[in-house]
């Protein structure tokens, strides 16, 4: 009879602890499913954009008014820098700190003799015009140089232009020094191509008014370039910063199917992904056609695909809930 409730106790006891195992199997499955179902990842995919980028300098030229300073001192801008003024607004006032002038004036204010976009960047070139002026030009030196920030205050001097107004809303015109290569060789007169700006991120379609070629002496080489001269029509006003650019222009554009790298799965040196189907992951074959940094393009997925982009996390045949 002892032993029989000894036994019983032992068979309760084995019960309790295969109990209490299922209970922590179970919760801890269900734990570890939840931490699994939060770090898998899906998308669906949508056609990106894929292009050539060539990136040469330009600089522009625009009709503007200079103001010369009144008299010698301490300028003061009123209007600040790339604001609109109207005609006869304020635009800066000059304070005299030494000569005859501060006897007779100390300080004049000058108007806008038109309306337009002030500026203070007097760089010398706002008479320049003709391609023999601009190809005398390093434009990547004066565009390092424009960017140089600079904390020093310009005195303004008697008789020199300290401000001038830009005629934002009269045609703005561009000129880019190209190397010659297969894709520039194909701009042509009155054809129109973007031009985009990405330090401001701003495009615009431009119109080629007419094409320079010419030579240019690298060391013992002679190298073909063009300068294109471009119409921009009106431009954002940010585009008055500055005066040389660094600019994008596109080629070879194309919609195509975009993956990031990460969701590749190969499966006997054979590339692929897991494509949901009705929630369910499934491994399907693709053709990587290009391979950049971070992705990669694919020829063989259709556009509104759904795939898993985290595939350590999953297995063949399991259930997914899209993220």
């Amino acid at each position: 009879m002892v032993k029989t409730k000894k036994n019983s106790q032992l068979i309760e006891r084995i019960i309790r602890y295969i109990l209490a195992f299922a209970v922590l199997w179970i919760l801890g499955s269900f734990i570890y499913s939840s931490i699994v179902g939060l770090m898998t990842k899906t998308m669906t995919i949508g056609q990106a954009i894929i292009e050539t980028v060539y990136s040469p300098y330009g600089i522009m030229i625009y009709d503007n008014y200079c103001i010369k300073a009144p008299l010698s001192g301490e300028g003061e801008a009123i209007t600040p820098e790339n604001t609109r003024v109207r005609k006869n607004e304020a635009v800066f006032r000059v304070t005299a700190t030494s000569g005859t002038a501060m006897q007779s004036q100390t300080s004049k204010t000058m108007y806008a003799p038109v309306s337009g976009v002030v500026s203070y960047q007097i760089d010398g070139y706002e008479n320049i015009s003709s391609p023999e002026e601009i190809l005398a030009l390093d434009l990547a030196t004066i565009y390092e140089t424009e960017r140089k920030t600079s904390d020093e205050k310009i005195l303004a001097k008697e008789g020199i232009n300290y401000a001038k107004i830009i005629n934002n809303l009269d045609d703005i015109f561009f000129y880019i020094d190209c190397e010659k290569t297969s894709h520039t060789e194909t701009f042509a007169v009155n054809e129109r191509y973007r031009i985009r700006f990405p330090e401001i991120a701003y495009s615009t379609l431009c119109r080629v008014i007419e094409i320079y070629p010419y030579q240019k002496s690298n060391g013992n080489e002679i190298e073909e370039r063009l300068l294109v001269h471009v119409d921009m029509g009106t431009a954002a006003q940010d585009i008055f910063k500055h005066r040389v650019w660094q600019v994008e222009l596109p080629y070879n554009v194309a919609n195509v199917i975009e993956i990031p790298k990460e969701a590749v799965v190969y499966h006997e040196n054979e590339a692929g992904v897991y494509e949901l189907d009705k929630g369910f992951a499934y491994w399907r074959s693709i053709t990587i056609s290009l391979e950049k940094e971070n992705t990669v393009v694919v020829e063989d997925l259709p556009e509104g695909t759904e795939i898993v982009t985290t595939p350590k996390f999953v297995q063949e045949g399991e259930f997914v809930k899209a993220r």
